[in-house]
């Protein structure tokens, strides 16, 4: 697994979130990515977030399916879908 882009692509897809009006999606994976970037968690817990955020990218509820309203000017819902999707996609294969 990559880690620098498995970090990036959850920055990434924290902004969005966050510029599309969805806090809650992005407050819970920022947590994640912390958890990860922390040594102090041993592989089993390590094992557990990227888990978490595998299946948190497909199905009802997931970030796939998220209900985005852009907060940011010249951020439409379309757009923000447009920019989360290939964002969801790779951490999708990045968790795998």
């Amino acid at each position: 697994m990559n880690e620098p882009e498995l970090h990036l692509v959850l920055t990434q897809i924290v902004a969005l979130l966050s510029d599309a009006g969805r806090d809650d999606k992005a407050s819970w994976l920022k947590d994640r990515l912390t958890l990860l970037r922390d040594p102090a968690h041993g592989n089993e817990r390590r094992q557990s977030v990227l888990a978490e955020l595998h299946s948190a990218v497909p199905g009802m509820g997931g970030l796939v399916d998220l209900r985005l309203e852009p907060r940011a000017a010249g951020l439409s819902p379309q757009r923000a879908r447009e920019q989360l999707l290939p964002l969801a996609d790779r951490l999708y294969e990045l968790t795998s």
